[in-house]
């Protein structure tokens, strides 16, 4: 016999089941959005296990990490000729804030230190770095890493997108050019708006909650904006620009859930301090990187999905 609570979810169970397998036209516009939401879903979990984004991830995680600096040296370079040396290092702190990497702390016996104290003195010794003071093997270094990158990316990118050709190196360049450079500076616009916006609030109204909702929003939208940048630059098949917008939503969401969802378990669960002391910033960068491309990947994979659904 059925328990109450079953009987409760007897018609609803079967309302699912109609709008999956009843003929489209005979179907009511909410039942249209179940088959919809359903046709994403069936067509994701097979993608994610075809796509093997897991191991893109751990891949883009290691071109990350080998690229990191001169990537670096690259988007400084260009950031610091239009930005300035000084505004282009608040930049650079802002950005790290916004990320929630200050959140994650680990300790020594030197004492406490935060996640993205570590990155920013990293970045600022390769800021530091004069193309004058390297030799043509660590030019050729340099530019090696950063490409390196950036096609590695492509190529995942194109996996997620059922893209079979890539870009020839003709239109690779100013691709990945254009990225490089227009990518900091639109990144800075977003945050110098965003501390406009919350000095006014913060003048004027001086409600904490107000400029809180403010904040966390702005971080999405910057996010946000830097994901369609990429979903529609990036890949060499042309998504929707809904899709993209969709998914890059869904992913600006997640990645700020997973921003602090991870600084909470680092600094609340077991910690590494015990193990590794400061060395324990390296694996938990590693872990955060990770998860970020993993969860892109993901974004682009449900972009990817939305346009080939919306086809149909």
């Amino acid at each position: 016999m059925l328990s109450l609570h079953e009987m409760r979810l007897s018609p609803f169970i079967q309302w699912i089941r109609s709008a999956i397998h009843d003929p489209f036209e005979q179907l009511s516009r909410g039942e249209r959005m179940v088959r919809y939401i359903w046709q994403v879903l069936r067509q994701g979990a097979a993608q994610l296990s075809e796509d093997s984004a897991s191991t893109m991830a751990a891949a883009l995680t290691y071109r990350t990490l080998f690229g990191l600096l001169p990537m670096t040296v690259v988007g400084a370079g260009v950031a610091r000729a239009i930005m300035g040396e000084e505004r282009f290092t608040q930049f650079l702190h802002d950005a790290i804030e916004i990320s929630g990497l200050n959140l994650v702390h680990i300790s020594d016996i030197q004492g406490e230190t935060s996640l993205g104290s570590w990155l920013s003195n990293l970045i600022t010794s390769g800021m530091n770095v004069s193309f004058t003071a390297l030799t043509w093997v660590g030019v050729l270094v340099l530019i090696y890493s950063a490409i390196a990158l950036m096609v590695n990316i492509e190529s995942c990118f194109n996996v997620i997108c059922r893209s079979k050709n890539g870009r020839s190196w003709f239109k690779r360049i100013p691709t990945y050019w254009f990225i490089l450079t227009f990518g900091p500076i639109a990144a800075a616009v977003g945050i110098w708006a965003d501390q406009q916006v919350a000095s006014i609030i913060h003048e004027f109204v001086g409600w904490a909650w107000l400029l809180l909702i403010v904040q966390k929003l702005s971080s999405f939208l910057l996010c946000w904006g830097v994901l369609i940048l990429l979903f529609r630059t990036i890949p060499t098949v042309k998504l929707g620009f809904i899709p993209i917008m969709i998914g890059g939503a869904s992913t600006a969401a997640l990645l700020m859930l997973g921003q602090a969802s991870l600084a909470l378990y680092f600094n609340h669960a077991l910690s590494l301090k015990q193990m590794y002391g400061s060395l324990g910033l390296l694996p938990i960068f590693m872990f955060w990187l990770y998860l970020m491309w993993l969860i892109v990947l993901l974004g682009l994979q449900v972009s990817s999905i939305l346009d080939s659904v919306s086809d149909r």
